[in-house]
């Protein structure tokens, strides 16, 4: 692809899938402030990790930073940030497996979670029975394992 890697529904560049509407967010955050607003901006899109989103905040670039799909990856993402467990975080990979079950109307799962432990009586399913409904379980007092 000379000079592009892909991403589904993405084109990569130099400036890379992760935060590439950071740049224009920015841009519409400083239309507003000067304006004379104080309408609070958000960043989104490919934004996964901590240090990408303080960043983000840190240079005054939104006013919030928004990582839905990555927040559906690891719901425990932003406990396990807290915690300083960083390295549990179960990072969103951008294969748009979520937002293909979501356009099918289906039960939004992640491909990351939804096959484990299906034989598990406890495990709740999504309506078709071949997916996970709920992530597995992180247990934030268990030390993990290295």
């Amino acid at each position: 692809m000379s000079g592009y890697e892909c991403m589904p529904t993405t084109r990569s560049d130099e400036i890379g899938p992760f935060g590439r509407n950071v740049p224009q967010v920015a841009a519409i955050k400083r239309a507003v402030k000067d304006a004379g607003f104080r309408t609070p901006v958000v960043a989104s899109g490919g934004i996964t990790t901590f240090e990408q989103a303080e960043g983000i905040l840190r240079r005054g670039e939104a006013d919030l930073a928004g990582l839905a799909r990555q927040a559906l990856a690891d719901p425990d993402w932003f406990l396990k940030v807290r915690l300083g467990r960083g390295a549990e975080i179960r990072r969103c990979t951008y294969t748009n497996y979520c937002e293909a079950l979501d356009q099918a109307h289906k039960q939004v799962t992640c491909k990351l979670w939804d096959r484990l432990e299906l034989d598990d009586p406890d495990v709740s399913l999504a309506a078709d029975g071949r997916r996970r409904l709920l992530p597995p379980k992180w247990h934030p007092y268990e030390i993990a394992a290295s």
